[in-house]
């Protein structure tokens, strides 16, 4: 399971080295996050992970069975999947118009729908209810419909994150961070490899 969310999260102030690391290698496509401490944020993502019994290490043989959760980043994982030169601009913020949000989800859902041409394969034009999220994210004029739609396509971006590591390991996947500070999954290129095995990695 991919989850875009802190399950370790042991700092008070300030942001995580796993965070710091993934910013250095990430901003210039403006894929930086947040920064995650316990004074802004609550526990949910990691109370939810041991309520169904998963094991938050992200360490384990490719393709064998487990019941793992990781922590994920969509906006960095969509940039290294598709070789994006900066982020999709589909969330809600200053200066987006409902337009240009609806422009920027077409992309997205296009880029999504690819990836049943890929390892691993994962065709979402056959999950339940993705015609009307399509539907929702490219012609609803309400912004709670569109935020809705987002966090729709968010999740089959962190289920695709999971999965990915899940089939190709360390390979194309990087592990920033560790399981005492906290960590970050995400897939890379070859030139994202180099940068965060310079920086941080497990």
């Amino acid at each position: 399971m991919g989850i875009d969310a802190p399950l370790i999260l042991r700092n008070r102030t300030g942001s995580r080295p796993c965070e710091r690391a993934l910013n250095r290698c990430f901003r210039r496509f403006e894929a930086g996050c947040y920064p995650s401490n316990t004074t802004r944020l609550p526990r949910r993502a990691a109370r939810l992970v041991a309520e169904l019994g998963l094991d938050p290490d992200p360490v384990f043989r490719p393709r064998s069975r487990v019941r793992r959760a990781v922590e994920v980043f969509p906006h960095a994982a969509l940039v290294a999947l598709f070789g994006l030169p900066k982020t999709l601009k589909y969330k809600a913020k200053r200066g987006r118009t409902v337009d240009s949000r609806h422009g920027e989800f077409r992309k997205l859902v296009r880029l999504l729908e690819s990836l049943a041409r890929r390892d691993p394969r994962f065709d979402v034009t056959t999950a339940p209810g993705w015609t009307a999220i399509e539907r929702a994210v490219t012609t609803e004029s309400s912004g709670a419909s569109l935020d809705r739609g987002e966090d729709e396509l968010d999740a089959y971006v962190c289920a695709y994150i999971s999965a990915h590591l899940w089939a190709h390991g360390f390979d194309r996947n990087r592990i920033v961070g560790d399981t005492e500070t906290g960590y970050i999954v995400t897939p890379v290129t070859p030139e994202l490899a180099a940068c965060l095995d310079g920086s941080s990695r497990i």
